[in-house]
């Protein structure tokens, strides 16, 4: 396929999708899912805008300031991981997942 022709196929999908497209930026859920995909794969700044964009949104899951901590954690912003893990950690005190994240934040920010 030449460069032109996948442009047009591009923008032609674009178009098709972008209502739902539209929709899943306005759902938690999506942008947490699309957040964690694009963790796992080490792309952080897609990743980071997903989070933030779901922690923004009403009834997020307790997940959500847990992956934007972890992302804010892998990307360097050590104060903005530990201002989010404690939310997580407040909406599922006994979960030791969330728990070890913000031991290995704080023990990162001790070592700074």
């Amino acid at each position: 396929m030449a460069a032109g022709q996948r442009i047009a196929t591009v923008a032609r999908l674009r178009e098709k999708w972008q209502d739902t497209f539209k929709r899943w930026l306005r759902n938690a859920d999506a942008l947490m899912s699309a957040g964690a995909q694009y963790l796992a794969a080490g792309d952080l700044p897609a990743a980071l805008e997903c989070l933030e964009r779901a922690l923004a949104l009403p009834g997020s899951d307790a997940q959500v300031p847990n992956l934007c901590g972890m992302a804010n954690f892998r990307n360097g912003d050590l104060a903005r991981a530990d201002a989010l893990l404690p939310k997580a950690t407040k909406r599922l005190p006994k979960h030791p997942g969330l728990r070890e994240n913000l031991a290995a934040i704080r023990a990162a920010r001790n070592d700074s």
